[in-house]
């Protein structure tokens, strides 16, 4: 980030020990700050941010807020951050950084003791909204996006073995069994196709055996 002969502001240890090329790297995709004088993207909403602005005094701050209220929280200490960077006479901004740095590090523990608990539990539904809400926390965590890929992994399978359930419960005229199957595909994956066409088949099915019936 430009900003001339700026000295970084005095961190507690661990928030300047955050990793430094993944914060580095964050910054770079997350601000998009060129020589000091660009526009700032990824803000709620989508509404660039000037450098300017920063310098100013409270730019950053404010977006740092609208971040925390989205859940963004590694993405609210990162602009929290600059601002410090650009401005460290902010004990505020200082204090408020600190205590959000310790508030992320222990909802993504709890996010990851209940990833884990799901996953133990072969609850992949539950593991998905975990592994989500850990994304939103922090998406620049690589080992978040490790997790993810697991997470999709198994999901993936499972989907597969219930469509096959469904398939071979529809083949036998078990229209109850398949429509069970069919249902715990979308529970893990909305917009499956195949589900969607299958269960659309099911309710035609029902509709012509309940006109027989009268």
């Amino acid at each position: 980030v430009g900003g001339g002969d700026r000295v970084a502001p005095p961190l507690v240890g661990e928030l300047v020990g955050h990793d430094a090329v993944r914060g580095a790297l964050a910054l770079g995709v997350l601000l998009g700050v060129e020589d000091g004088a660009g526009v700032l993207g990824g803000a709620p909403g989508g509404r660039g941010l000037d450098v300017g602005e920063l310098l100013e005094g409270e730019g950053g701050d404010e977006v740092g807020e609208a971040l925390e209220d989205e859940g963004r929280l590694s993405e609210a200490v990162l602009y929290y951050r600059l601002a410090l960077k650009l401005d460290p006479d902010r004990p505020q901004t200082l204090a408020r950084t600190q205590s959000l740095y310790r508030e992320l590090r222990a909802r993504e523990a709890e996010e990851r003791a209940n990833l884990s608990a799901a996953l133990a539990a072969g609850s992949l539904r539950e593991a998905n909204e975990a592994v989500k809400r850990l994304q939103r926390l922090d998406p620049f965590d690589p080992a978040i996006q490790i997790e993810l890929r697991q997470v999709r992994a198994e999901t993936g399978a499972q989907v597969l073995r219930f469509l096959e359930d469904g398939k071979r419960a529809y083949a036998a005229g078990d229209r109850d069994g398949a429509r069970v199957a069919f249902e715990r595909v979308l529970a893990l994956d909305a917009e499956n196709e195949a589900a969607l066409g299958y269960l659309s088949y099911i309710k035609r099915d029902d509709a012509q055996v309940a006109d027989q019936a009268k």
